[in-house]
């Protein structure tokens, strides 16, 4: 099985739009899941990662979204491992790490 991609797609112009970020099919990584995952994932593990991945596009949006607004946004707090962008990074790559072991 080859190595999913990890490299995130270049957004335009250099700025995060907020509706891109949000969907979690358009980066590397998520056109791996909605595409070749498909056919060589087990169903369940693929759902496990495919709602993790899209968890984690809805955190970074969601920094996104108060950026955009004005709002005061600590770093520590908004992308620490205790925020919730946080936690489902690494829920991603925990996921990544248990199919590499199963699947090899």
């Amino acid at each position: 099985m080859e190595d999913p991609p990890h490299r995130p797609s270049q957004q335009s112009g250099g700025s995060i739009k907020v509706a891109d970020l949000g969907a979690d099919n358009p980066c590397e990584l998520g056109k791996w899941i909605h595409g070749e995952a498909t056919r060589t994932i087990p169903v369940a593990e693929l759902a496990a990662l495919k709602a993790a991945h899209a968890k984690f596009h809805r955190a970074a949006a969601d920094i996104v979204r108060k950026v955009d607004a004005g709002a005061a946004v600590d770093q520590n707090a908004a992308l620490g491992f205790q925020s919730e962008f946080g936690a489902a990074s690494l829920a991603v790559v925990n996921h990544l790490k248990a199919l590499a072991a199963k699947i090899g």
